[in-house]
Parts: structure tokens; sequence; C-alpha cells
């Protein structure tokens, strides 16, 4: 699991952190999982000492870990040779991605999938113990899983960094190599076996056990994949609904989500233990478990309102870090546990029925595992990118558990050795509760849930795409405000607008002659149409959510001009790094309009403006969005000297109450005010930026809050942000609020405009434009207080 995680996050830095790219990656390394699970279960079934086979497995994953960054750096390369040479498009280079990624994690991944065939093979002995000893293998195996993320995401990777993280699983995988060899050799005098042979005859019990046969076998295979299919949809679901619905969507909220579901799994094997090899009827006890599955994860959807309400409220109060992770993790188990421990029993009980004999034991094992990951698989692909944006996040969690139900009511009905008042009562009650569970807890009771977070009394329109949830809603004075993910992201009051505007308008003042420029980050279209009111010949815009785009589209064209339809505008849904990565395009401004570095870290780290230097023509600027709040001080100054270190020229700029711009360069950054005041005429066309508050050209001038020589003394000392160490990703600052150590530095600088403004042209307007300009930054700095 460590290593998943930190092969995730260094495959995105180049495919891409947008919703096909990560499952795509998700999809190949189970893939690879699956495959080794049935190869190495087949050759577990061989005559072959299993605990040296497991050994050699650890010993050859913890190398593949130790050369993991010689090798990753050899895939980028070849990437980028396949991307120079041909002509991508969307399709082609999704299936680049693929086969890279599945060649790469075919060794490691298979060696991974190979440890539960073959340590079952180790420690079952015979038939009449497989139920407990494999529930207690694979409760152990997930509760393994459970700690590797749990250690990741909340320490390893915070205090350590990626490449540390995955030195610590390289380490502890030689470690279980080398120990499993002492023991093999151990055992190995013991039973006057040469050290030398490696090969010994297995002994398997003589007892034959067919629970499942004929058809019915079959039949449960089926089942099992469908069933893998419905557990991966509420995952999905279950996911979406509870970070949309909570103000907390960092990393550590999703770690603790993927925890709780982890914890659920282990607990429902262990549980499993007790039972797997007491009960005769086990289609029966299956077919309980799949109605029981189904109707307690609709009880769960129907408590959510309340749970809502709950999360609501933890996420206004202004706790510790560690208050507000305990909260979360109560409130989350709640949902989860019934139907999540449910679930666990499935694997654990399906193995019980279709194994045989102790000879077959490992690729029946592996079968289960390749059906269980192909179900999943499936399930990642049809319900965000199909099932979702044509049913909705209800409709199909209700159909999902129709399904288990159904199941459930199919093997009650159509097995033979349940007696038939027991099915037509079971039958009978859980339709019943089926109906009664979605009436009373119908969609309408979710909407009003989702209303009430918001404080909104109705929705101008939702739309629940298969990369995010995004709500309009227009408030009394006609202004339209988008939610992407329950969380605010623009409205078209115009003062609210006008961080989205400068963004455009600043870098623009310097770099008056642009030509092509890129912006990352659509929005609802503002800081692009400032640039095609100037006619900036090429703008090409790059944004991950194709929701928004549509939103931008639709409900605020009246607000852009339309500026899809623009002649020099060019669009592409992609993560905006990964377009940036593969680009054959220099440009002359890059314009960042990117998601809080909490929240999305791959856009404020050293490598990614090392890209933007990369692609930026001779004079270019980048301009990047940067909040001042949600972090402390020194995650603040660890942004800043992440852009410091690779360009040499940095400012700071106030753009709007807690929200700044970096404009970097390798140039000089020095303007012409005469030109500049007529360039502000042009971008204020039919007042677009007077109605947001920016009177003159001194309103946006006046904002510049430190020069290079201030910034660069001011991050002395501080930790730079990178890949590697994503400081500000994993920070404990509670709150949206700025920390008031950050602004009071801010607020004590004392620029001077004088190397960076010319009067070449006008020089009688110096003295007086100098003394305005120091009067608005004053003035702005008194605020900052």
């Amino acid at each position: 699991m460590v290593c998943q995680i930190v092969w995730m996050r260094e495959y995105t830095t180049i495919f891409g952190i947008h919703k096909i790219s990560v499952t795509t990656l998700l999809a190949t390394f189970s893939a690879c999982l699956a495959f080794g699970s049935y190869s190495f279960g087949k050759l577990a079934d061989k005559k072959i000492n299993k605990l040296f086979l497991f050994a050699l497995m650890m010993l050859f994953t913890g190398i593949f870990i130790l050369i993991h960054p010689f090798l990753f750096r050899k895939v980028v390369t070849f990437y980028l040779v396949l991307n120079d040479r041909f002509d991508l498009g969307s399709y082609s280079i999704m299936f680049i991605r693929t086969v890279v990624s599945l060649i790469y994690f075919l060794i490691p991944a298979s060696l991974m999938g190979g440890a539960i065939p073959v340590l079952s093979k180790l420690v079952i002995h015979n038939m009449t113990e497989l139920g407990r000893k494999f529930s207690v293998l694979f409760g152990f195996y997930t509760t393994g899983l459970l700690t590797g993320l749990g250690l990741s995401s909340f320490l390893l990777i915070r205090l350590l960094g990626t490449r540390h993280t995955l030195l610590v699983a390289a380490a502890l995988s030689i470690l279980m190599a080398i120990l499993s060899f002492v023991y093999f050799f151990v055992e190995g005098q013991k039973e006057n076996i040469p050290r030398k042979l490696y090969l010994r005859k297995s002994h398997y019990s003589d007892e034959f056990v067919t629970i499942a046969a004929g058809k019915w076998k079959r039949r449960l295979l089926r089942i099992f994949t469908v069933v893998s299919f419905t557990t991966m949809t509420y995952e999905v679901i279950w996911i979406r609904m509870l970070v949309e619905s909570s103000s907390d969507k960092t990393v550590y909220f999703h770690s603790l989500l993927s925890l709780s579901l982890l914890g659920c799994f282990a607990l429902g094997n262990f549980l499993t233990s007790l039972v797997a090899d007491k009960v005769s009827r086990k289609f029966f006890v299956f077919a309980v478990i799949q109605i029981l599955i189904g109707l307690t994860s609709l009880l769960s959807l129907g408590l959510f309102g309340e749970i809502l309400h709950l999360m609501s409220q933890s996420s206004a109060a202004q706790n510790s870090w560690r208050v507000l992770m305990t909260e979360n993790t109560g409130i989350i188990i709640v949902i989860f546990l019934l139907p999540f421990t449910l679930i666990g029993f499935v694997f654990p009980l399906v193995t019980k029925m279709v194994a045989e004999d102790l000879k077959t034991l490992g690729r029946k094992i592996g079968k289960l595992v390749i059906l269980d990951i192909v179900g999943a698989i499936t399930a990642s692909f049809f319900i965000p990118f199909i099932f979702i944006p044509l049913l909705g996040t209800y409709k199909v969690f209700v159909a999902s558990a129709m399904v288990n139900i159904g199941i459930g009511i199919f093997i009650l009905l159509r097995y033979r050795r349940i007696k038939n008042s027991i099915r037509a009562v079971l039958t009978l009650s859980s339709v019943i509760l089926f109906i009664g569970l979605v009436a009373f807890f119908g969609e309408r009771k979710m909407d009003a849930a989702r209303r009430f977070l918001t404080g909104y009394k109705s929705v101008e329109t939702r739309h629940e795409g298969s990369t995010a949830n995004v709500d309009v809603q227009k408030t009394a004075a006609g202004d339209i405000i988008l939610y992407i993910n329950g969380a605010q992201a623009v409205s078209s009051d115009p003062a609210a607008l006008k961080g989205d505007k400068m963004l455009s308008c600043l870098p623009y003042l310097f770099k008056p002659d642009a030509k092509k420029v890129m912006i990352i980050g659509l929005g609802i279209g503002i800081t692009s149409k400032s640039l095609a009111d100037v006619d900036v010949p090429e703008i090409d815009i790059v944004e991950i959510s194709p929701e928004v785009t549509n939103v931008a589209a639709d409900a605020y064209a009246y607000v852009n001009d339309n500026i899809l339809a623009h002649e020099n505008i060019s669009i592409t849904i992609e993560d905006g790094r990964s377009y940036l990565f593969r680009s054959k395009k220099q440009y002359d401004l890059i314009i960042c309009n990117a998601a809080h570095p909490r929240l999305g870290n791959a856009l404020y780290t050293e490598e990614y403006y090392r890209l933007c230097r990369e692609k930026l023509q001779t004079g270019g600027i980048l301009c990047q969005w940067m909040p001042t709040n949600w972090m402390k001080e020194d995650e603040f100054k660890s942004l800043i000297k992440a852009c410091a270190d690779v360009f040499s020229q940095v400012t700071l700029w106030q753009i709007a109450p807690g929200q700044t711009i970096i404009l970097a360069s390798d140039m000089t950054q020095r303007i012409d005010y005469c030109q500049v005041r007529q360039l502000f005429y042009r971008l204020n066309n039919q007042g677009a930026l007077t109605s947001s508050g920016i009177d003159d050209v001194d309103a946006i001038l006046a904002g510049l809050l430190a020069d290079n020589t201030d910034l660069r003394k001011y991050i002395q000392g501080a930790l730079t942000n990178t890949d590697i160490f994503p400081r500000i990703e994993y920070s404990r600052f509670v709150g949206n609020q700025s920390d008031r150590t950050i602004l009071e530095h801010l607020s004590a600088f004392r620029v001077s405009y004088d190397n960076m403004i010319s009067f070449k042209n006008c020089p009688e307007l110096a003295s007086g434009v100098l003394k305005a300009l120091a009067a608005k930054n004053a003035a702005l700095r008194k605020e900052l207080e």
C-alpha cells in the first residue's frame, strides 16, 4: 500500500491528477495485482516450498522499490520521446499512458498480488480449517493495507517525503525476505533437507470437498464478480458524497475514508473466521448477507441527512486538527460500519465455497482475485463516467442496493436446499423493507440535506458529472454562485471577480506583446475574457473538469461574453501540469489559477515551476495564484521559495483579500507607465474592471507587496515545497483564516516603485504618480494589519 500511494503520486505528476488518468493508473496497478495473484497461485500449487517462494517474492519486491527512482526517470524519458515523435490526441495519449503504466507495474504489482495465494498455501493444511485460517489471513492482509495507508498518509510522507518513504517500504520487504530465508533454512536443518534443495514435495490433505458444484459454482463466480462491482459502486459514491458534504477535503479526509473502508472490511474478515467452517448452509448465509448489504446501505444513505448536519457542525467548529480528525472518523465509521463490515464477509466465504481441495487452492484464490478486480475495475470506469452522469448518484446507489438484494432473493428462490417457508418470508420482507427505505429516504431528502449545508433554498442547476458535482445557485441580488463538490468556487458578483480579472491584467501590463498565453483553470472564464478583450492572438485554456467547462459555457455565458466561442480561444480538458509536460509550444504568459495548494500540490512545487520555465519564451512571465489562508507562515514561505528557487525575478502582489499572485520571470520586471495607462483603457472595455473596483491602473500597481529583494529576504531559511516533500498538502492548519504572522510580515514591507516603473515618455507624471502609488500601497498594508 505504501508503494502504491507513492507510485500513484509520482505517476500523476506526468500523467495528471484528472479523474480518467488516476482511474487508469489504479486500474493498471490492480490488473497487475490480479495477474500476479493467479500466476503465483498456480505456482504455489506446484511442488515448491512456499516459504522460500515468499522470501524470493519479498526480496525482488524490495530490490524493485530500491531501483524505482532510476526506472521512473527512464519511464519519463520514454514517455517524452513518444510524445515528441507522435502527434498524440486525447485518446491515443490515454492508450500510451495505459501501456506504459501496465508494463511498469507488471513486475512489482504481480509480486505483491501473489502474496495472498502463496501465504494461503503456506498456512492452510486441511480443508476443515480453510474458512477460519483464510479469513484470519485475509483480515491481517487488509489490516496491513490499512496500516500502510495510515502510516504513509499521516506520518511517513509528511516527515520523510516520498523517496524516503519508499526506502522504508523497501527495507520492510527485504527484512521479511531475510526472516523468511532464515526460517526456511532453520526448518530445513531440522528436517535434514540440504540447503541447496529449494524444492520439496508438499503434504496435502486427502480431503476433497465440493460445496459449490456444477452450475451453482459457475453462478457463484459470476455473482461474486457482480458483488465486487456493487462494492466499488458504493465506494465511489460514498467518497464523492462525503467529500462534497465536508469542508475538510484535504488528503487527510480522503485517507480517513479509505482507512474506514479497510477497517470495516478487516472487521468483516475476522468475524467470518468465527462462522465460515461451522455454517453448513453457506449459500443461505451468502444470500442473507447480500440482502443485508443492500438494506444496510440504504439505511446508511437514509441517515446521511442527519449525518450531514453533524458534519457541518464539526466543520464549522474551530477545533484542533486531532479533534477534527477524531470527529470525522466517528462520523464516517457510523456510515460505513454495517454495510462494509458485511461486505468483508464475502471474499473469505466465497473462497470457502469454491475451494475443492488444497492442491488447487492457490489458483482458486488467484481466480477469485481476478474476478474481484475485474468487477472493481469495471465499476471504477462505468460508475463515474457513464452511470452517474446519466442517472445521478442517488439512483445509481439505489440501483446498486437493489442488485445486492436481488442477488440474495435469486439465491433464495433458486437454491433447492432452502425451505419454501424461509424463502417466502425472507423474500417478502426484503422487498417490503427495500420499498419502505426507498420511499422514506427519498432523493428529495438528500437534496434538502445538501441545501442545508449551503444555506440556499433552491438550486438553479445541479450537474453530477464524471469528475465533480457542480451546483449553480442564485442569490437574492441575482448573482450566480458556482459550487464544485460542495465548496464555493466563484460568484458572478463583480466585486468577487476582482481577483480573476487581476490574474490576467497584471501580467499583461508587464507583457503587453504576448502572442501565446496558457491559462490553467478556466473558472467561469473571466481571466481568459480579459485577455481576449485585448486581442491576444492565441489563448490555450486547460481545465481539469468538464462539468466546470459546461457551466462556464452555459450559466456564465452572459458574464464571460461566451468566451469559449471566441476564435482565439482553445480549451483542453486535462490536468494542467500533464498538458504542460507534453506540450510542444512555448508561451509568453503562463497563468495558473489552480485550486488551493492544500487540495492540489502538483501546481505549487519546484518541479512544476521548472516545467513552466522550460515552456516560457525568452522574457516570458509566469503568473501564479497564491492564497494566504489555510496554512502557517512557514508553509506559505515554502510555496514562494519553490518558485524563487527556479526564477531569478519574483514579486508578490495583492489582488484581493486573502489572495496574492507571484509574478516570476528571468528578466527584470519593468513597465512604462505611459504605455500601461493606455493598456488599462483597453482592459477596461465597457467598464469590465471598474465594475470590480479597479478604477485605474494605479489600483493594480498599488498591490505590490514585496519586490524581488524583499521577497528573497523573507523566505531565507524556508524549506522548499517539492513533489518529494509536499509540505503544504500535509499541513495540519485548521480553519480558513489567514495566519496573522503572514499578514503582519507582508504589511511590514516597504516597497519602492523607482526601479519598476519608467516615466520615459511622461516624466512630468513621475512625482505625482509615485506619491499616489505610495499612498494607496500604504492603505492596502494598513488593511492587512
